[in-house]
């Protein structure tokens, strides 16, 4: 019985040990003098053009648009404009939300 109380001590002691010894990295203060954080907007506009270098209209108008195997229909071009004050990355996808399915 004397071993085991003797045994319980010392693990006791050598994980109090190890807080204590730990205990100053995790209060450890510093003061840094000047220290500015500074914050930027993200300010995203969308602008639509009937031809690449066009004036911009506030909406897209698609007519006749049919299906085609071998060409491609340009209708106008949206474009995303990034105003704010920091840079950023964006990805965009379409996605059908109406009529019938193929």
């Amino acid at each position: 019985m004397k071993a085991y109380l003797l045994s319980v001590l010392l693990v006791g002691l050598a994980l109090g040990g190890m807080g204590l010894g730990t205990f100053a990295w995790f209060t450890d203060q510093e003061i840094v003098e000047a220290n500015a954080i500074q914050t930027g907007n993200a300010d995203l506009s969308v602008k639509i053009a009937k031809d690449y270098f066009g004036v911009h209209e506030s909406t897209l108008k698609v007519t006749n648009l049919v299906p085609s195997t071998n060409t491609w229909t340009t209708m106008g071009y949206i474009h995303l404009l990034n105003e704010g004050t920091v840079p950023l990355k964006w990805k965009g996808y379409f996605v059908k939300t109406g009529g019938e399915t193929l």
